[in-house]
């Protein structure tokens, strides 16, 4: 896979480029390597349109919600919770959502822009939830309650469509 960057060097002058990687977090950790420092890091949009498509489940939103907000409230710092999550997710999208977000978290980007550069996984009502400090605040305990809900939601559509019961398993 191929990312375009833009970095400056430590004499401070800006270079565009790109950069053989297998993910995101990848190119970022070569770029270091040649001391440049990232400003940005975009995979090449072929490789965007194939990850678009990869898209992340429900559950799996459900679960990554409720198990980040459990971090985030034993007190983790917000870059160590992305990290586990990258470690716990099911996914190929999800995994790679989450690095990436590690990598645009350590570059400086907000949570809410680094969650709303995967629309594959985190739909706009979940990064609304993160846009605003105020909001983040009043939503707190919300999020481990709306995983709740959309894991009651998911076992209720199963019984509907007479599967029984629908389980989410963690590995």
């Amino acid at each position: 896979m191929n990312f375009k960057y833009r970095a400056a060097g430590v004499d401070g002058n800006v270079s565009e480029g790109t950069i053989a990687a297998d993910r995101r977090e990848d190119a970022f950790s070569a770029l270091l390597a040649r001391k440049l420092y990232p400003i940005s890091i975009e995979a090449e949009q072929a490789e965007q349109a194939k990850r678009r498509r990869r898209k992340g489940s429900l559950s799996e939103l459900a679960e990554s919600t409720g198990e980040l907000a459990k971090l985030l409230n034993a007190g983790l710092p917000l870059l160590s919770a992305v990290s586990e999550m990258e470690g716990l997710a099911e996914s190929d999208a999800f995994r790679e959502a989450w690095g990436d977000i590690k990598v645009e978290l350590r570059g400086g980007a907000s949570f809410s822009k680094a969650l709303s550069a995967h629309p594959e996984c985190f739909p706009p009502m979940v990064v609304g939830l993160v846009a605003e400090p105020v909001m983040a605040a009043i939503y707190e305990d919300m999020i481990e309650e709306r995983a709740d809900l959309a894991r009651h939601m998911i076992s209720d559509l199963g019984k509907a469509h007479g599967v029984g019961s629908v389980f989410i398993v963690r590995s």
